[in-house]
Formats: structure tokens, sequence, C-alpha cells
């Protein structure tokens, strides 16, 4: 069972050794194996580079417990003297890959800084808003032993035709891959569009949106992954 979303290309997740980003490392070894594709792990937190390197191969190993066939590659970035600046981070590595090579960002809803009371992170919620590509934030505590294997698919089919056949096509072929079931829903025609995504939240093996105003709502409250398109 995988408990992963289809990726195209590397799959990159943001490292800084709070327990939500474990959970994005746990989530990301399994998609890069379900896809046999890249595993990068990226740190960036301004501390310097021996702490960077320490924080990374600390992942690394959660990575190889996870998956013992995992060979993640380490990218620090930033020494001190530059500040933190994470979220650039990401950015820079998946323009390292290149434009055209469909890298899926993982990163954790809350990082090792901020208020205790925040539901995102800073680095979480800028890739929200301002990221591109594939984007998917994975809640504390998330393990795939956790994950129901009927647990289906959502694919919130909202926004412009274009979006929502992104959206619907991006799931079911994860879906399939996975043989879980996939449920479409159609936001918006009956209610609030974040309250009708939410009730699915519980059962989701994860929620998949265009990115947006419903999409950000639906980041900041959910309790399963959410992958943005």
């Amino acid at each position: 069972m995988s408990a992963t979303v289809r990726a195209l290309g590397p799959v990159l997740v943001g490292v800084d050794g709070s327990a939500s980003a474990a959970s994005a490392v746990a989530w990301a070894t399994a998609e890069a194996s379900a896809e046999g594709t890249r595993l990068v792990l990226v740190h960036d937190s301004g501390a310097g580079r021996a702490v960077g390197r320490a924080l990374l191969e600390r992942a690394r190993d959660g990575a190889r417990r996870s998956d013992p066939q995992a060979r993640p590659e380490l990218v620090l970035e930033a020494p001190a003297d530059e500040g933190p600046c994470p979220a650039g981070t990401i950015g820079r590595a998946v323009d390292a890959v290149g434009p055209d090579a469909g890298a899926t960002t993982v990163v954790g809803r809350r990082g090792s800084g901020g208020f205790r009371g925040m539901r995102l992170g800073s680095t979480a919620r800028r890739l929200v808003h301002d990221g591109t590509g594939t984007l998917v934030l994975v809640p504390t505590g998330w393990e795939p032993t956790t994950v129901d294997p009927q647990a289906p698919v959502v694919a919130v089919a909202s926004g412009t035709e274009q979006e929502a056949e992104r959206v619907v096509t991006a799931a079911r072929l994860r879906a399939e891959r996975d043989e879980r079931p996939l449920l479409v829903v159609r936001a918006g025609r009956y209610g609030h569009p974040v309250a009708e995504v939410l009730t699915h939240d519980a059962k989701a093996e994860l929620i998949v949106l265009a990115r947006g105003p419903t999409a950000a709502a639906v980041a900041e409250e959910a309790t399963s992954p959410v992958m943005i398109v």
C-alpha cells in the first residue's frame, strides 16, 4: 500500500528538524519509492552549515528507516551570513532540476519556528500562496501505517475548466496507481467550498486542489495531506 502522490520528476522535501518535517520526509520517501524517482532533502535555516548538515543526515537516516532502498540526495543552501530563506531554497532546488522536470515539493504543515498556535508554518504558507508547480503539505504525525488502505483520493474540481481537469487527472492517476477509490467534489455548488471539502478530510488519503483561495483555506484546516497542483 502506498500513501503518496504521483510525481513526474524528483521529490524535493524541506528539512528543518521539526516533527512536521519528519512526517514530510516519510511521505516524500514513500512517494519517491512508488514512482522510482529521485528523493532530494533540502535544508536552509541560516543556522550554519554544520547544523544544517546534521539535520539533513538525520532526515536521511529517517528516510532509510522508512525505506531501506532509499538513496536521498542532500542539498544544503545559504551560509549563516545570508540569513534564513527556507522557501527560497526549495525554489532554487526546483530551478536546479530544470523547469520541465515536474518536481513535487513536499513540506510539513508547520516548521520548528513560529507561534505554536499557527496551523501553517511560514515556509508552507509562502509556498501555498506564492509557489509554483506541485506542492504537498503533510500534517505532523503522518505515517504510512496509519493510512486506511481504502481511504479515497479526494479531487476538488473547482475554478476554471482547465484547473478542474488538471486536478481530477492528477488525482485519478494516483488513485489508479495505488488502487484507491477516487472521490470528486464539485466544491461550491451546494455550500461554502472550504466547508464542503473539509467534510471529507478525516477519511481522505489525500486532498487534491488547484492553487488559489480555496486551496489556501483548506491547507490551513485539513488534517490529511493536501496536494496543490
